[in-house]
């Protein structure tokens, strides 16, 4: 198990560092990173799995790349990213200083490194949704991550599920799948079938058979 996957007081202190460095530093951008962050903060140990691989897949990390690793220099380097046209560009940026050795990326203790990593994290997937066009993508992050928690997707299929959501190239896709997953209402934008098959798609590529491919879903709804 992950750091974070047992929810808590650490859980807390992880939102209370990431908010107290956003606060202290400022700007509407980094705002967006802290939210997403302690948003996804209670699932951090699998959505960082998850993410790490998606942003591979889509350039934005290096194979020996970690995502604590950029959220120690987001915390130590000058510039912010306010300072640049994209993510990608901050990332970029932070990237150079980290292989520079700017970025002290040995965290002090257990929290420091969670915090690290939450705002890597948080800022990658910012990164992931500029990308890709994505609108509030944090929730569904954040239902994968439980997922994988829960034992309901395995790191595979999780994977999958989100490279789908992202090849929709739907801006609602990952919104309205969390809202379809929870039996909620959905933006209107985007057909029930249509998310249904999204859906489906990234568990079949995930290694999910077609005999078991409706017992994952409503599994993945909250059935047992």
């Amino acid at each position: 198990m992950g750091l974070l996957d047992a929810v808590g007081g650490l859980v807390g202190s992880v939102c209370s560092g990431i908010g107290s460095f956003v606060s202290s530093v400022g700007g509407a951008a980094l705002s967006a990173v802290g939210k997403i962050a302690t948003t996804i903060a209670p699932w951090l140990g699998p959505i960082g799995q998850i993410v790490s691989i998606v942003a591979q897949i889509v350039g934005m990390l290096k194979q020996d790349e970690k995502l604590e690793d950029y959220g120690a220099a987001m915390r130590q380097c000058d510039k912010k990213p306010e300072d640049f046209d994209s993510t990608k560009d901050y990332i970029e940026y932070l990237r150079s200083e980290i292989k520079a050795g700017h970025v002290n990326t040995k965290a002090k203790d257990e929290l420091d490194d969670a915090i690290n990593k939450g705002l890597g994290t948080g800022l990658h997937i910012k990164g992931i949704e500029e990308k890709y066009g994505l609108k509030n993508s944090a929730e569904f992050w954040g239902v994968m991550g439980k997922s994988m928690s829960e034992s309901k997707l395995n790191e595979n299929e999780a994977a999958h599920l989100a490279q789908a959501v992202l090849e929709s190239k739907k801006p609602d896709m990952a919104s309205d799948a969390v809202a379809y997953l929870e039996g909620k209402q959905i933006s209107g934008e985007i057909q029930t079938s249509e998310i249904k098959e999204t859906i489906n798609t990234g568990l079949k590529n995930g290694g999910v058979s077609d005999d078991n491919l409706e017992a994952k879903l409503e599994r993945l709804k909250g059935g047992e």
